[in-house]
This record gives structure tokens, C-alpha cells and sequence, in this order.
């Protein structure tokens, strides 16, 4: 697999599945892993799901800050460095889709769960979006099949800053880090 990428262009980053840390994703990494662990560069990763952080609880006791590091559930699944470690990957973990929806009006939780997926054991992170989508606008699942999916950004639909956006430029990420210590 990275192999045929890096013919075509030796200098090419090989980005691995693109995970969502829900079911028994540790399953199809293992997987992915057997078939060409040295072929890839980097794994992205969303990370949040049904989480008490996001106002529902998922059944296996998944929270935010466990799937990356800690073992998801002390029950079931591994977490992500758990099966990489496995195999003895090395490369990166990107997190190319994360937010927090501020659809209850906390804004100061997005602000700290902002800061907390900076901080997060990865190389990137990349925010659900910077403003929020319209709503006339449908998710995968269809329109308004969750609200949460509508107030991940930054801003408002409208365009008005959220505290978080606000924040930001004020004073950056040292702003944010004051607040949130």
C-alpha cells in the first residue's frame, strides 16, 4: 500500500484509516496493522463519540481523554495506543476531526475541551470546523438528526464569535491555556 504511494511520489505522507473511536475499532486497526503496519505514515483519528463530556453516555465507558492513551473501557476495548504499541508503530496520530458542541450554550466547556484535544498525545489536531453549520445544511445522518452536530463551531452560523473564537483573539492559545488552568 505505501509502497505504490511512494513511486508515485517519494517524498508522500501515507495516511492511515481514518478512525472514529467508537464499537470495536481496536479490532479493524489490528487488521489494518497485519496487512502493512510499515506502510503507513501517519493514523488519523476523530476523537469524541456518545461521551458524558458531550451530554450522552455511551455504554462502555468511553470518555475523551481515554481513547488515545488509556484503555477505553477497563472491560473491553484497547485504546488506540494500545494497538498501535502492539505492533510497534512509531508514527504519528493525527487527530483530523474533534469539537465539542456548545448546543447546551457552555461555551467555557468548548474552550477547555478545545485546549484539552491540543494537548492530546498527537501531532495535529484538527477542530470539527470554525463556525457552525447552517441550518439548512444535513449531516451525513440528515438534517437536524443530532443538534450537537450544528454548534461545533467557533463561531455561530450567523458569524457572531463564540467565546472560544473570541478567546483566540484576544490572545491565542496562551489566552486560552490562562482560562482553562
Amino acid at each position: 500500500m505505501g509502497g505504490r504511494v511512494r513511486c508515485v511520489e517519494e517524498a508522500g505522507v501515507v495516511l492511515g484509516a481514518d478512525l472514529a473511536h467508537v464499537g470495536e475499532v481496536d479490532d479493524a486497526l489490528d487488521r489494518v496493522l497485519a496487512l502493512g503496519a510499515d506502510a503507513i505514515d501517519v493514523f488519523a483519528h476523530h476523537l469524541y463519540n456518545d461521551w458524558p463530556e458531550n451530554g450522552h453516555s455511551g455504554f462502555d465507558g468511553d470518555s475523551f481523554l481515554q481513547a488515545l492513551e488509556m484503555r477505553r473501557s477497563s472491560f473491553t476495548r484497547a485504546s488506540l495506543r494500545e494497538v498501535l504499541d502492539r505492533y510497534g508503530w512509531t508514527g504519528e496520530v493525527w487527530i483530523t476531526e474533534t469539537g465539542y458542541s456548545t448546543w447546551r450554550r457552555d461555551q467555557m466547556e468548548q474552550v477547555r475541551r478545545f485546549v484539552q484535544a491540543l494537548d492530546a498525545p498527537a501531532a495535529r489536531m484538527f477542530w470539527y470546523g470554525w463556525q457552525d453549520l447552517q441550518p439548512d445544511v444535513a449531516v451525513q445522518e440528515g438534517l437536524w438528526f443530532d443538534p450537537r452536530h450544528y454548534h461545533l463551531g467557533a463561531i455561530t452560523a450567523e458569524g457572531q464569535p463564540k467565546l472560544l473564537a473570541r478567546m483566540l483573539a484576544e490572545g491565542g492559545v496562551a489566552r486560552l491555556r490562562e482560562v482553562t488552568r
